[in-house]
């Protein structure tokens, strides 16, 4: 399924050439747990990042079926991001009093 693991030269040899900012579903379950995710906006960068790449590598029109994947789980995952609170959990270094 696409997505839900970084891409894989042997599917794909020039997509790191043609991609500098590779992200995918897996990596995100990964950062997530591991706390990388300190705002909404990052995570959401992340997931924007899977569709813009998917669209920028995927110009063959024989390669259309993935960027109507990712457009439909584009709006999926907007649809669902409304009601996630938008969230900030960076330290910003200043002393709030807390």
């Amino acid at each position: 399924y696409p997505f839900l693991a970084p891409v894989r030269k042997s599917d794909a040899p020039s997509y790191y050439d043609v991609i500098s900012r590779p992200m995918d579903l897996g990596t995100m379950k990964k950062n997530l747990k591991q706390g990388v995710y300190t705002s909404k906006a990052l995570f959401q960068e992340h997931l924007d990042l899977i569709f813009d790449n998917c669209r920028k590598y995927n110009t063959d029109p024989a390669s259309r079926l993935f960027v109507e994947h990712a457009n439909a789980l584009e709006r999926q995952a907007r649809a669902l991001m409304k009601h996630v609170p938008a969230i900030d959990l960076e330290d910003d270094g200043g002393d709030d009093g807390v």
